[in-house]
């Protein structure tokens, strides 16, 4: 009995382990044959996962094609240098390979097949768009490339193959993070059957290893949408930033240190740490947008302000960024990219400023030649009236009055001459220091006696090249202007010394050229400028007197004569702080020619010669006529070039030929004297003009040896000018 329980029991036991035996193959097999099944729909989905990728990252290369013709579109376009078109003449053929390659990929996508094929006709057209840009620019220049880019049809092409792309790149993430899912749910099931057959102890190690499992997806998918990120941000030239509205997260892309001087990862990645960074007058205007934005039901959002940058400057920035709603319109994620456009605005601010100068030249070209005309007559009579009018006190006065006008008249129009750079100058070797002690006794009669001059000169100050008469018209004007800040007294410093600008200091400052140079530095203990005001200082008829006190062209003067000079002018000032004004001249290179001696004194003496007066205007030719006959010349008028060179050729007794520059007939003045010179070598030649143009003036100075008397000129300038040419020898 025992041996039949014993053997009974052995078989129940063989039996049962048979079973259990059958019963563990049977789970292995099944769990082989589950784990085969999930395995494989684990390798599929990992497919699937992986063909998400491949299309994702084929995105985001079109979209850096597209960027990289961009980019070397723009660099073309500002330098013109043909080596920036390279990714321009290779981008379009490698676009159209990639979106080959992502139609491809998408055909099983009904949605993303006919994204896809939205997306060509975009590419096309904003490659068109550049080679239209990039023709422009090869075949008409700067201007015609940026009239192109001003219609901001480049600019919604590309705006349109961004936002093409990211409803592309969204549609592969939803379906990576569907796959994903399904993916895990098929893994937790596998699990679930392992633990089942293995145990509490199996059910440990398969827990660990789905925590594993897991955190390594996690963080693969985390490391892959960094990398995604990174890739779009450095396929842009903008800094890229990615708000999360829910949890008022902001991410940047790396251009943020770059550009702009701020850790990408800061302490404060909130929105605040935006807003703050912009300029107060912009803060309001750009937070209440942005709000309103957010808000919104927008899509789009663009705002244009000033930026500071962690080293204190501002920059201008034009911010783009597209939001991404939910269902009920929320806005739950906003990406952008902020621009940096300073160096654009920059040159379109210098462009405006050369085109204004241009229009300023010219109505000032204009008016001046008429407008002297008119005042060389009325100075001449007035000064006639004022020596006749003698015995008639009241009379007297009023012809005084007529002069003064004139002349406050001549003043205007030679200090819109000097702001255009139209004057004529005379430079010469100078030494500056010796012109300034001459003008000591002339300054401080000018200033009054409770202001303190004082001069500091530079030891070893180089020579410069400058009109010396101008260069002191400019020192009393600042002179007058310091005397004006300080009504109740203070102290002028007038300072030289030698100065080398260098090329970080002319990158920085426009129309200014490195090298040496004299400076002059003009202060006062006045009442300084605020920033507005210092910003108009240059500005014509802009100032801060009471009306009648001041024209607003001093300063101007002032400006448009050092530049016309070559040189460089800088204001510094603070309110309450006085003023201080640096002058800049070029020092003078050896070619210079040193014509230091001013003229001597020359008496306004008349004689017996034979004066050819060639004037288009009747009233200066009647007055000028008038006035060299009263000196007992003999003189012989006409009208135009052509009549004074028949004059020339039917006569030989002409001493002098006195003759306008400006004129119809066609010959101006200096092809008339050129004309004269065939004739007559020996005959000397005297122009006179209110406005010369480019005639007998290049790079804004006189031609050497060119004798000239500017309109309007009183009597006795006629005079001697006259008689020193006459006595003095040929003009040319």
């Amino acid at each position: 009995m025992r041996v039949e329980d014993r053997g009974g029991i052995g078989s129940r036991i063989r039996f049962r382990s048979r079973i259990t035996a059958a019963i563990s193959i049977i789970a292995l097999i099944g769990l082989a044959a589950i784990s085969y099944t999930s395995i494989t729909q684990m390798a599929d989905r990992a497919e699937l996962v992986r063909h998400t990728h491949e299309v994702m990252d084929d995105l985001v290369s079109l979209l850096s094609r597209v960027t990289d013709s961009e980019t070397g579109n723009r660099g073309y376009v500002i330098t013109g240098d043909a080596s920036y078109l390279e990714p321009f003449l290779t981008a379009e053929a490698e676009a159209r390979a990639i979106h080959d390659r992502l139609t491809a990929l998408v055909a099983d996508n009904p949605r993303q097949r006919e994204r896809a094929a939205n997306l060509l006709p975009l590419i096309d057209a904003r490659f068109r768009e550049s080679a239209a840009i990039v023709e422009a620019r090869r075949a008409a220049g700067f201007e015609a490339a940026q009239a192109l880019v001003a219609t901001g049809a480049g600019k919604a092409a590309h705006d349109a193959i961004r936002l093409a792309i990211a409803e592309m790149l969204a549609e592969e993430e939803a379906l990576l993070a569907q796959r994903e899912a399904e993916s895990q749910t098929s893994t937790r099931s596998t699990i679930i059957i392992i633990v089942i057959a293995f145990g509490l102890v199996g059910a440990a190690v398969v827990m660990l290893f789905r925590h594993e499992l897991n955190r390594e997806r996690i963080e693969q998918r985390a490391r892959e949408q960094d990398e995604r990120f990174q890739i779009l941000a450095r396929a842009t030239t903008d800094t890229v930033w990615d708000y999360d509205v829910a949890n008022d997260r902001l991410w940047w892309s790396e251009s943020l240190w770059e550009r702009f001087g701020y850790p990408a990862s800061g302490e404060r990645p909130e929105l605040t740490s935006w807003l703050d960074w912009l300029h107060p007058q912009d803060r309001p205007r750009i937070e209440r947008e942005f709000a309103d934005f957010i808000a919104g039901t927008k899509s789009e959002w663009t705002g244009q302000y000033q930026l500071r940058r962690a080293d204190g400057s501002y920059v201008h920035i034009v911010d783009r960024a597209f939001a991404m709603r939910d269902d009920n319109g929320n806005a739950v994620r906003v990406v952008g990219g902020m621009s940096d456009v300073t160096e654009a605005r920059e040159l379109e601010n210098r462009l405006h400023q050369a085109q204004r100068l241009e229009a300023v030249g010219q109505l000032t070209g204009g008016v001046a030649h008429d407008f002297n005309n008119l005042l060389t007559v009325i100075l001449g009579n007035a000064e006639m009236l004022v020596d006749s009018l003698s015995a008639d006190q009241e009379q007297r006065l009023l012809a005084e009055m007529t002069r003064t006008a004139a002349e406050r008249g001549a003043e205007l129009t030679g200090r819109l001459l000097a702001f255009a750079r139209r004057q004529a100058l005379e430079p010469r070797v100078v030494n500056v220091n010796g012109l300034l002690s001459s003008m000591d006794p002339l300054l401080r009669r000018t200033l009054s006696e409770d202001i303190e001059i004082e001069f500091v000169r530079g030891a070893g100050l180089w020579e410069t090249f400058v009109d010396a008469g101008q260069l002191e018209g400019a020192m009393l004007n600042l002179a007058l202007n310091a005397r004006d800040a300080m009504p109740g007294g203070g102290r002028l410093t007038i300072e030289t010394a030698n100065a080398h600008l260098d090329s970080t200091y002319a990158d920085a400052h426009e129309d200014v050229s490195p090298g040496q140079y004299v400076m002059i530095t003009v202060s006062d203990t006045g009442s300084g400028m605020d920033p507005f005001t210092l910003s108009q200082a240059f500005e014509p008829f802009f100032t801060t007197k009471d009306v009648g006190k001041g024209s607003g062209l001093g300063l101007s003067m002032v400006y448009g004569f050092i530049k016309q000079s070559n040189g460089h002018v800088k204001i510094y000032s603070e309110p309450g702080q006085g003023t201080a004004v640096r002058i800049y001249l070029p020092r003078a290179a050896a070619g210079d020619v040193d014509e230091a001696e001013k003229p001597r004194a020359i008496a306004t003496t008349g004689g017996a010669e034979m004066i050819l007066v060639v004037e288009d205007d009747e009233l200066v030719r009647d007055y000028v006529q008038g006035q060299l006959r009263a000196l007992g010349y003999r003189v012989h008028c006409v009208n135009d070039g052509p009549q004074a060179l028949e004059a020339l050729k039917q006569s030989a007794e002409f001493d002098l030929l006195f003759t306008d520059v400006v004129m119809p007939g066609g010959l101006n003045g200096r092809q008339l004297a050129d004309a004269a010179r065939a004739l007559r070598p020996e005959l000397p030649v005297l122009f006179t003009s209110g406005y010369t143009e480019n005639a007998i003036v290049h790079h804004g100075r006189l031609d050497r040896g060119v004798q000239l008397l500017n309109k309007p000129y009183r009597r006795a300038e006629l005079a001697a000018k006259i008689r020193q040419v006459l006595d003095g020898g040929r003009g040319s």
